[in-house]
């Protein structure tokens, strides 16, 4: 491992992107490199890069969502590719647009950077990453909001659509408890 010195005004502004109690040095620039080869803006507050497309939700007008108003949602229905998804999840959605992404690029690597999420090459069952046996490899499971986000980023790669229809749970914390909204990817 190689030692690299820091200037002050260096240190400053990398510790003014990391996240408290969570980054070091290391984790901070390689998310930054990550960012910068994947050709997105790097995000603080999602802890991924977070791209400025449309990504199916709506901008403007009184039904306007955020991306992390997906927060305590269910799904309830999910395409990929125009294939339907039996008892979807967002995580199993996001294992669904992985593999077929693998399947189209070829690359474990470059499918990473699309998606910001953490891939392995190895079949691994721990640390919230669950296998996906036909494609022999490993995906970390992430939130509604981070789902969403690398899922359509990796439709957008490989040229296909998603659509799904969701519920938000019944809980305060929820931002419309009980209402099912649908979003697709392009729009």
């Amino acid at each position: 491992m190689e030692t690299i010195r820091l200037s002050d005004k260096t240190v400053e502004m990398l510790q003014s992107v990391a996240i408290p109690l969570r980054d070091d040095f290391d984790s901070v620039i390689q998310r930054l490199v990550q960012c910068a080869h994947a050709g997105v803006p790097y995000s603080k507050e999602w802890n991924r890069p977070i791209d400025e497309r449309a990504d199916g939700l709506q901008s403007d007008g009184p039904a306007s969502l955020q991306l992390h108003d997906l927060g305590h949602t269910k799904l309830v229905t999910a395409t990929f590719g125009g294939k339907n998804i039996d008892n979807p999840n967002w995580n199993l959605l996001s294992r669904v647009a992985h593999c077929e992404a693998f399947k189209k690029l070829g690359d474990l690597d470059a499918v990473g950077r699309i998606s910001g999420a953490n891939v392995s090459p190895d079949l691994i069952e721990e640390n919230g990453y669950h296998t996906i046996p036909q494609s022999g490899f490993s995906v970390q499971a992430l939130s509604a909001p981070l789902c969403w986000n690398a899922i359509t980023r990796l439709a957008e790669a490989i040229g296909t659509t998603v659509q799904i229809q969701f519920r938000w749970l019944d809980k305060p914390e929820a931002q419309n408890p009980g209402e099912v909204r649908e979003l697709r990817y392009p729009v």
